[in-house]
């Protein structure tokens, strides 16, 4: 089954469908109290929604400041601590200073980009902002991962 794809301005929440297996609607159930009639939706809704559906996000600051140089270009650090890096990750990011996008990033770097242009399979990460040339600004890299169901234990 081909994966959830971005229609409009919901990169986020497709991509919290892509974590949680939700659909459609009844992932943006639960954003719609978070909606504030700006274009986006900010890391904190995320969190707090994916908290309700049974996950932890967890602030990956060391990824942010690894990964990138100062003026926005991919390092050689970049590359090797995706290539290594094991779980899922959100990353919100800018490109030239203009409007965000969220990607997710699972282990060894590959990216699901809720882009309807993005490949199906995904790509490495360091070929995704390839793509797109121009200066990158990563402004959160955060880790997702299951709650324990302790209920059960």
């Amino acid at each position: 089954m081909p994966r959830p794809r971005q229609t409009y301005n919901d990169c986020v929440v497709v991509v919290f469908r892509e974590i949680t297996g939700e659909d459609k609607n009844s992932a943006q159930d639960h954003f719609v109290p978070h909606l504030t009639g700006e274009s986006g939706i900010s890391l904190a809704a995320l969190s707090v929604c994916l908290k309700d559906a049974g996950w932890i996000v967890t602030p990956y600051d060391y990824a942010i400041q690894q990964v990138v140089e100062p003026d926005g270009s991919l390092s050689a650090a970049f590359r090797t601590f995706w290539t290594q890096f094991q779980g899922e990750a959100v990353v919100f990011y800018i490109k030239d200073d203009l409007k965000g996008h969220t990607i997710l990033v699972r282990s060894g770097g590959v990216v699901f980009d809720p882009s309807p242009l993005a490949p199906e399979n995904g790509e490495f990460i360091v070929d995704h902002f390839r793509r797109f040339p121009g200066k990158l600004t990563i402004t959160s890299v955060s880790v997702v991962t299951r709650m324990l169901n302790t209920n059960n234990v």
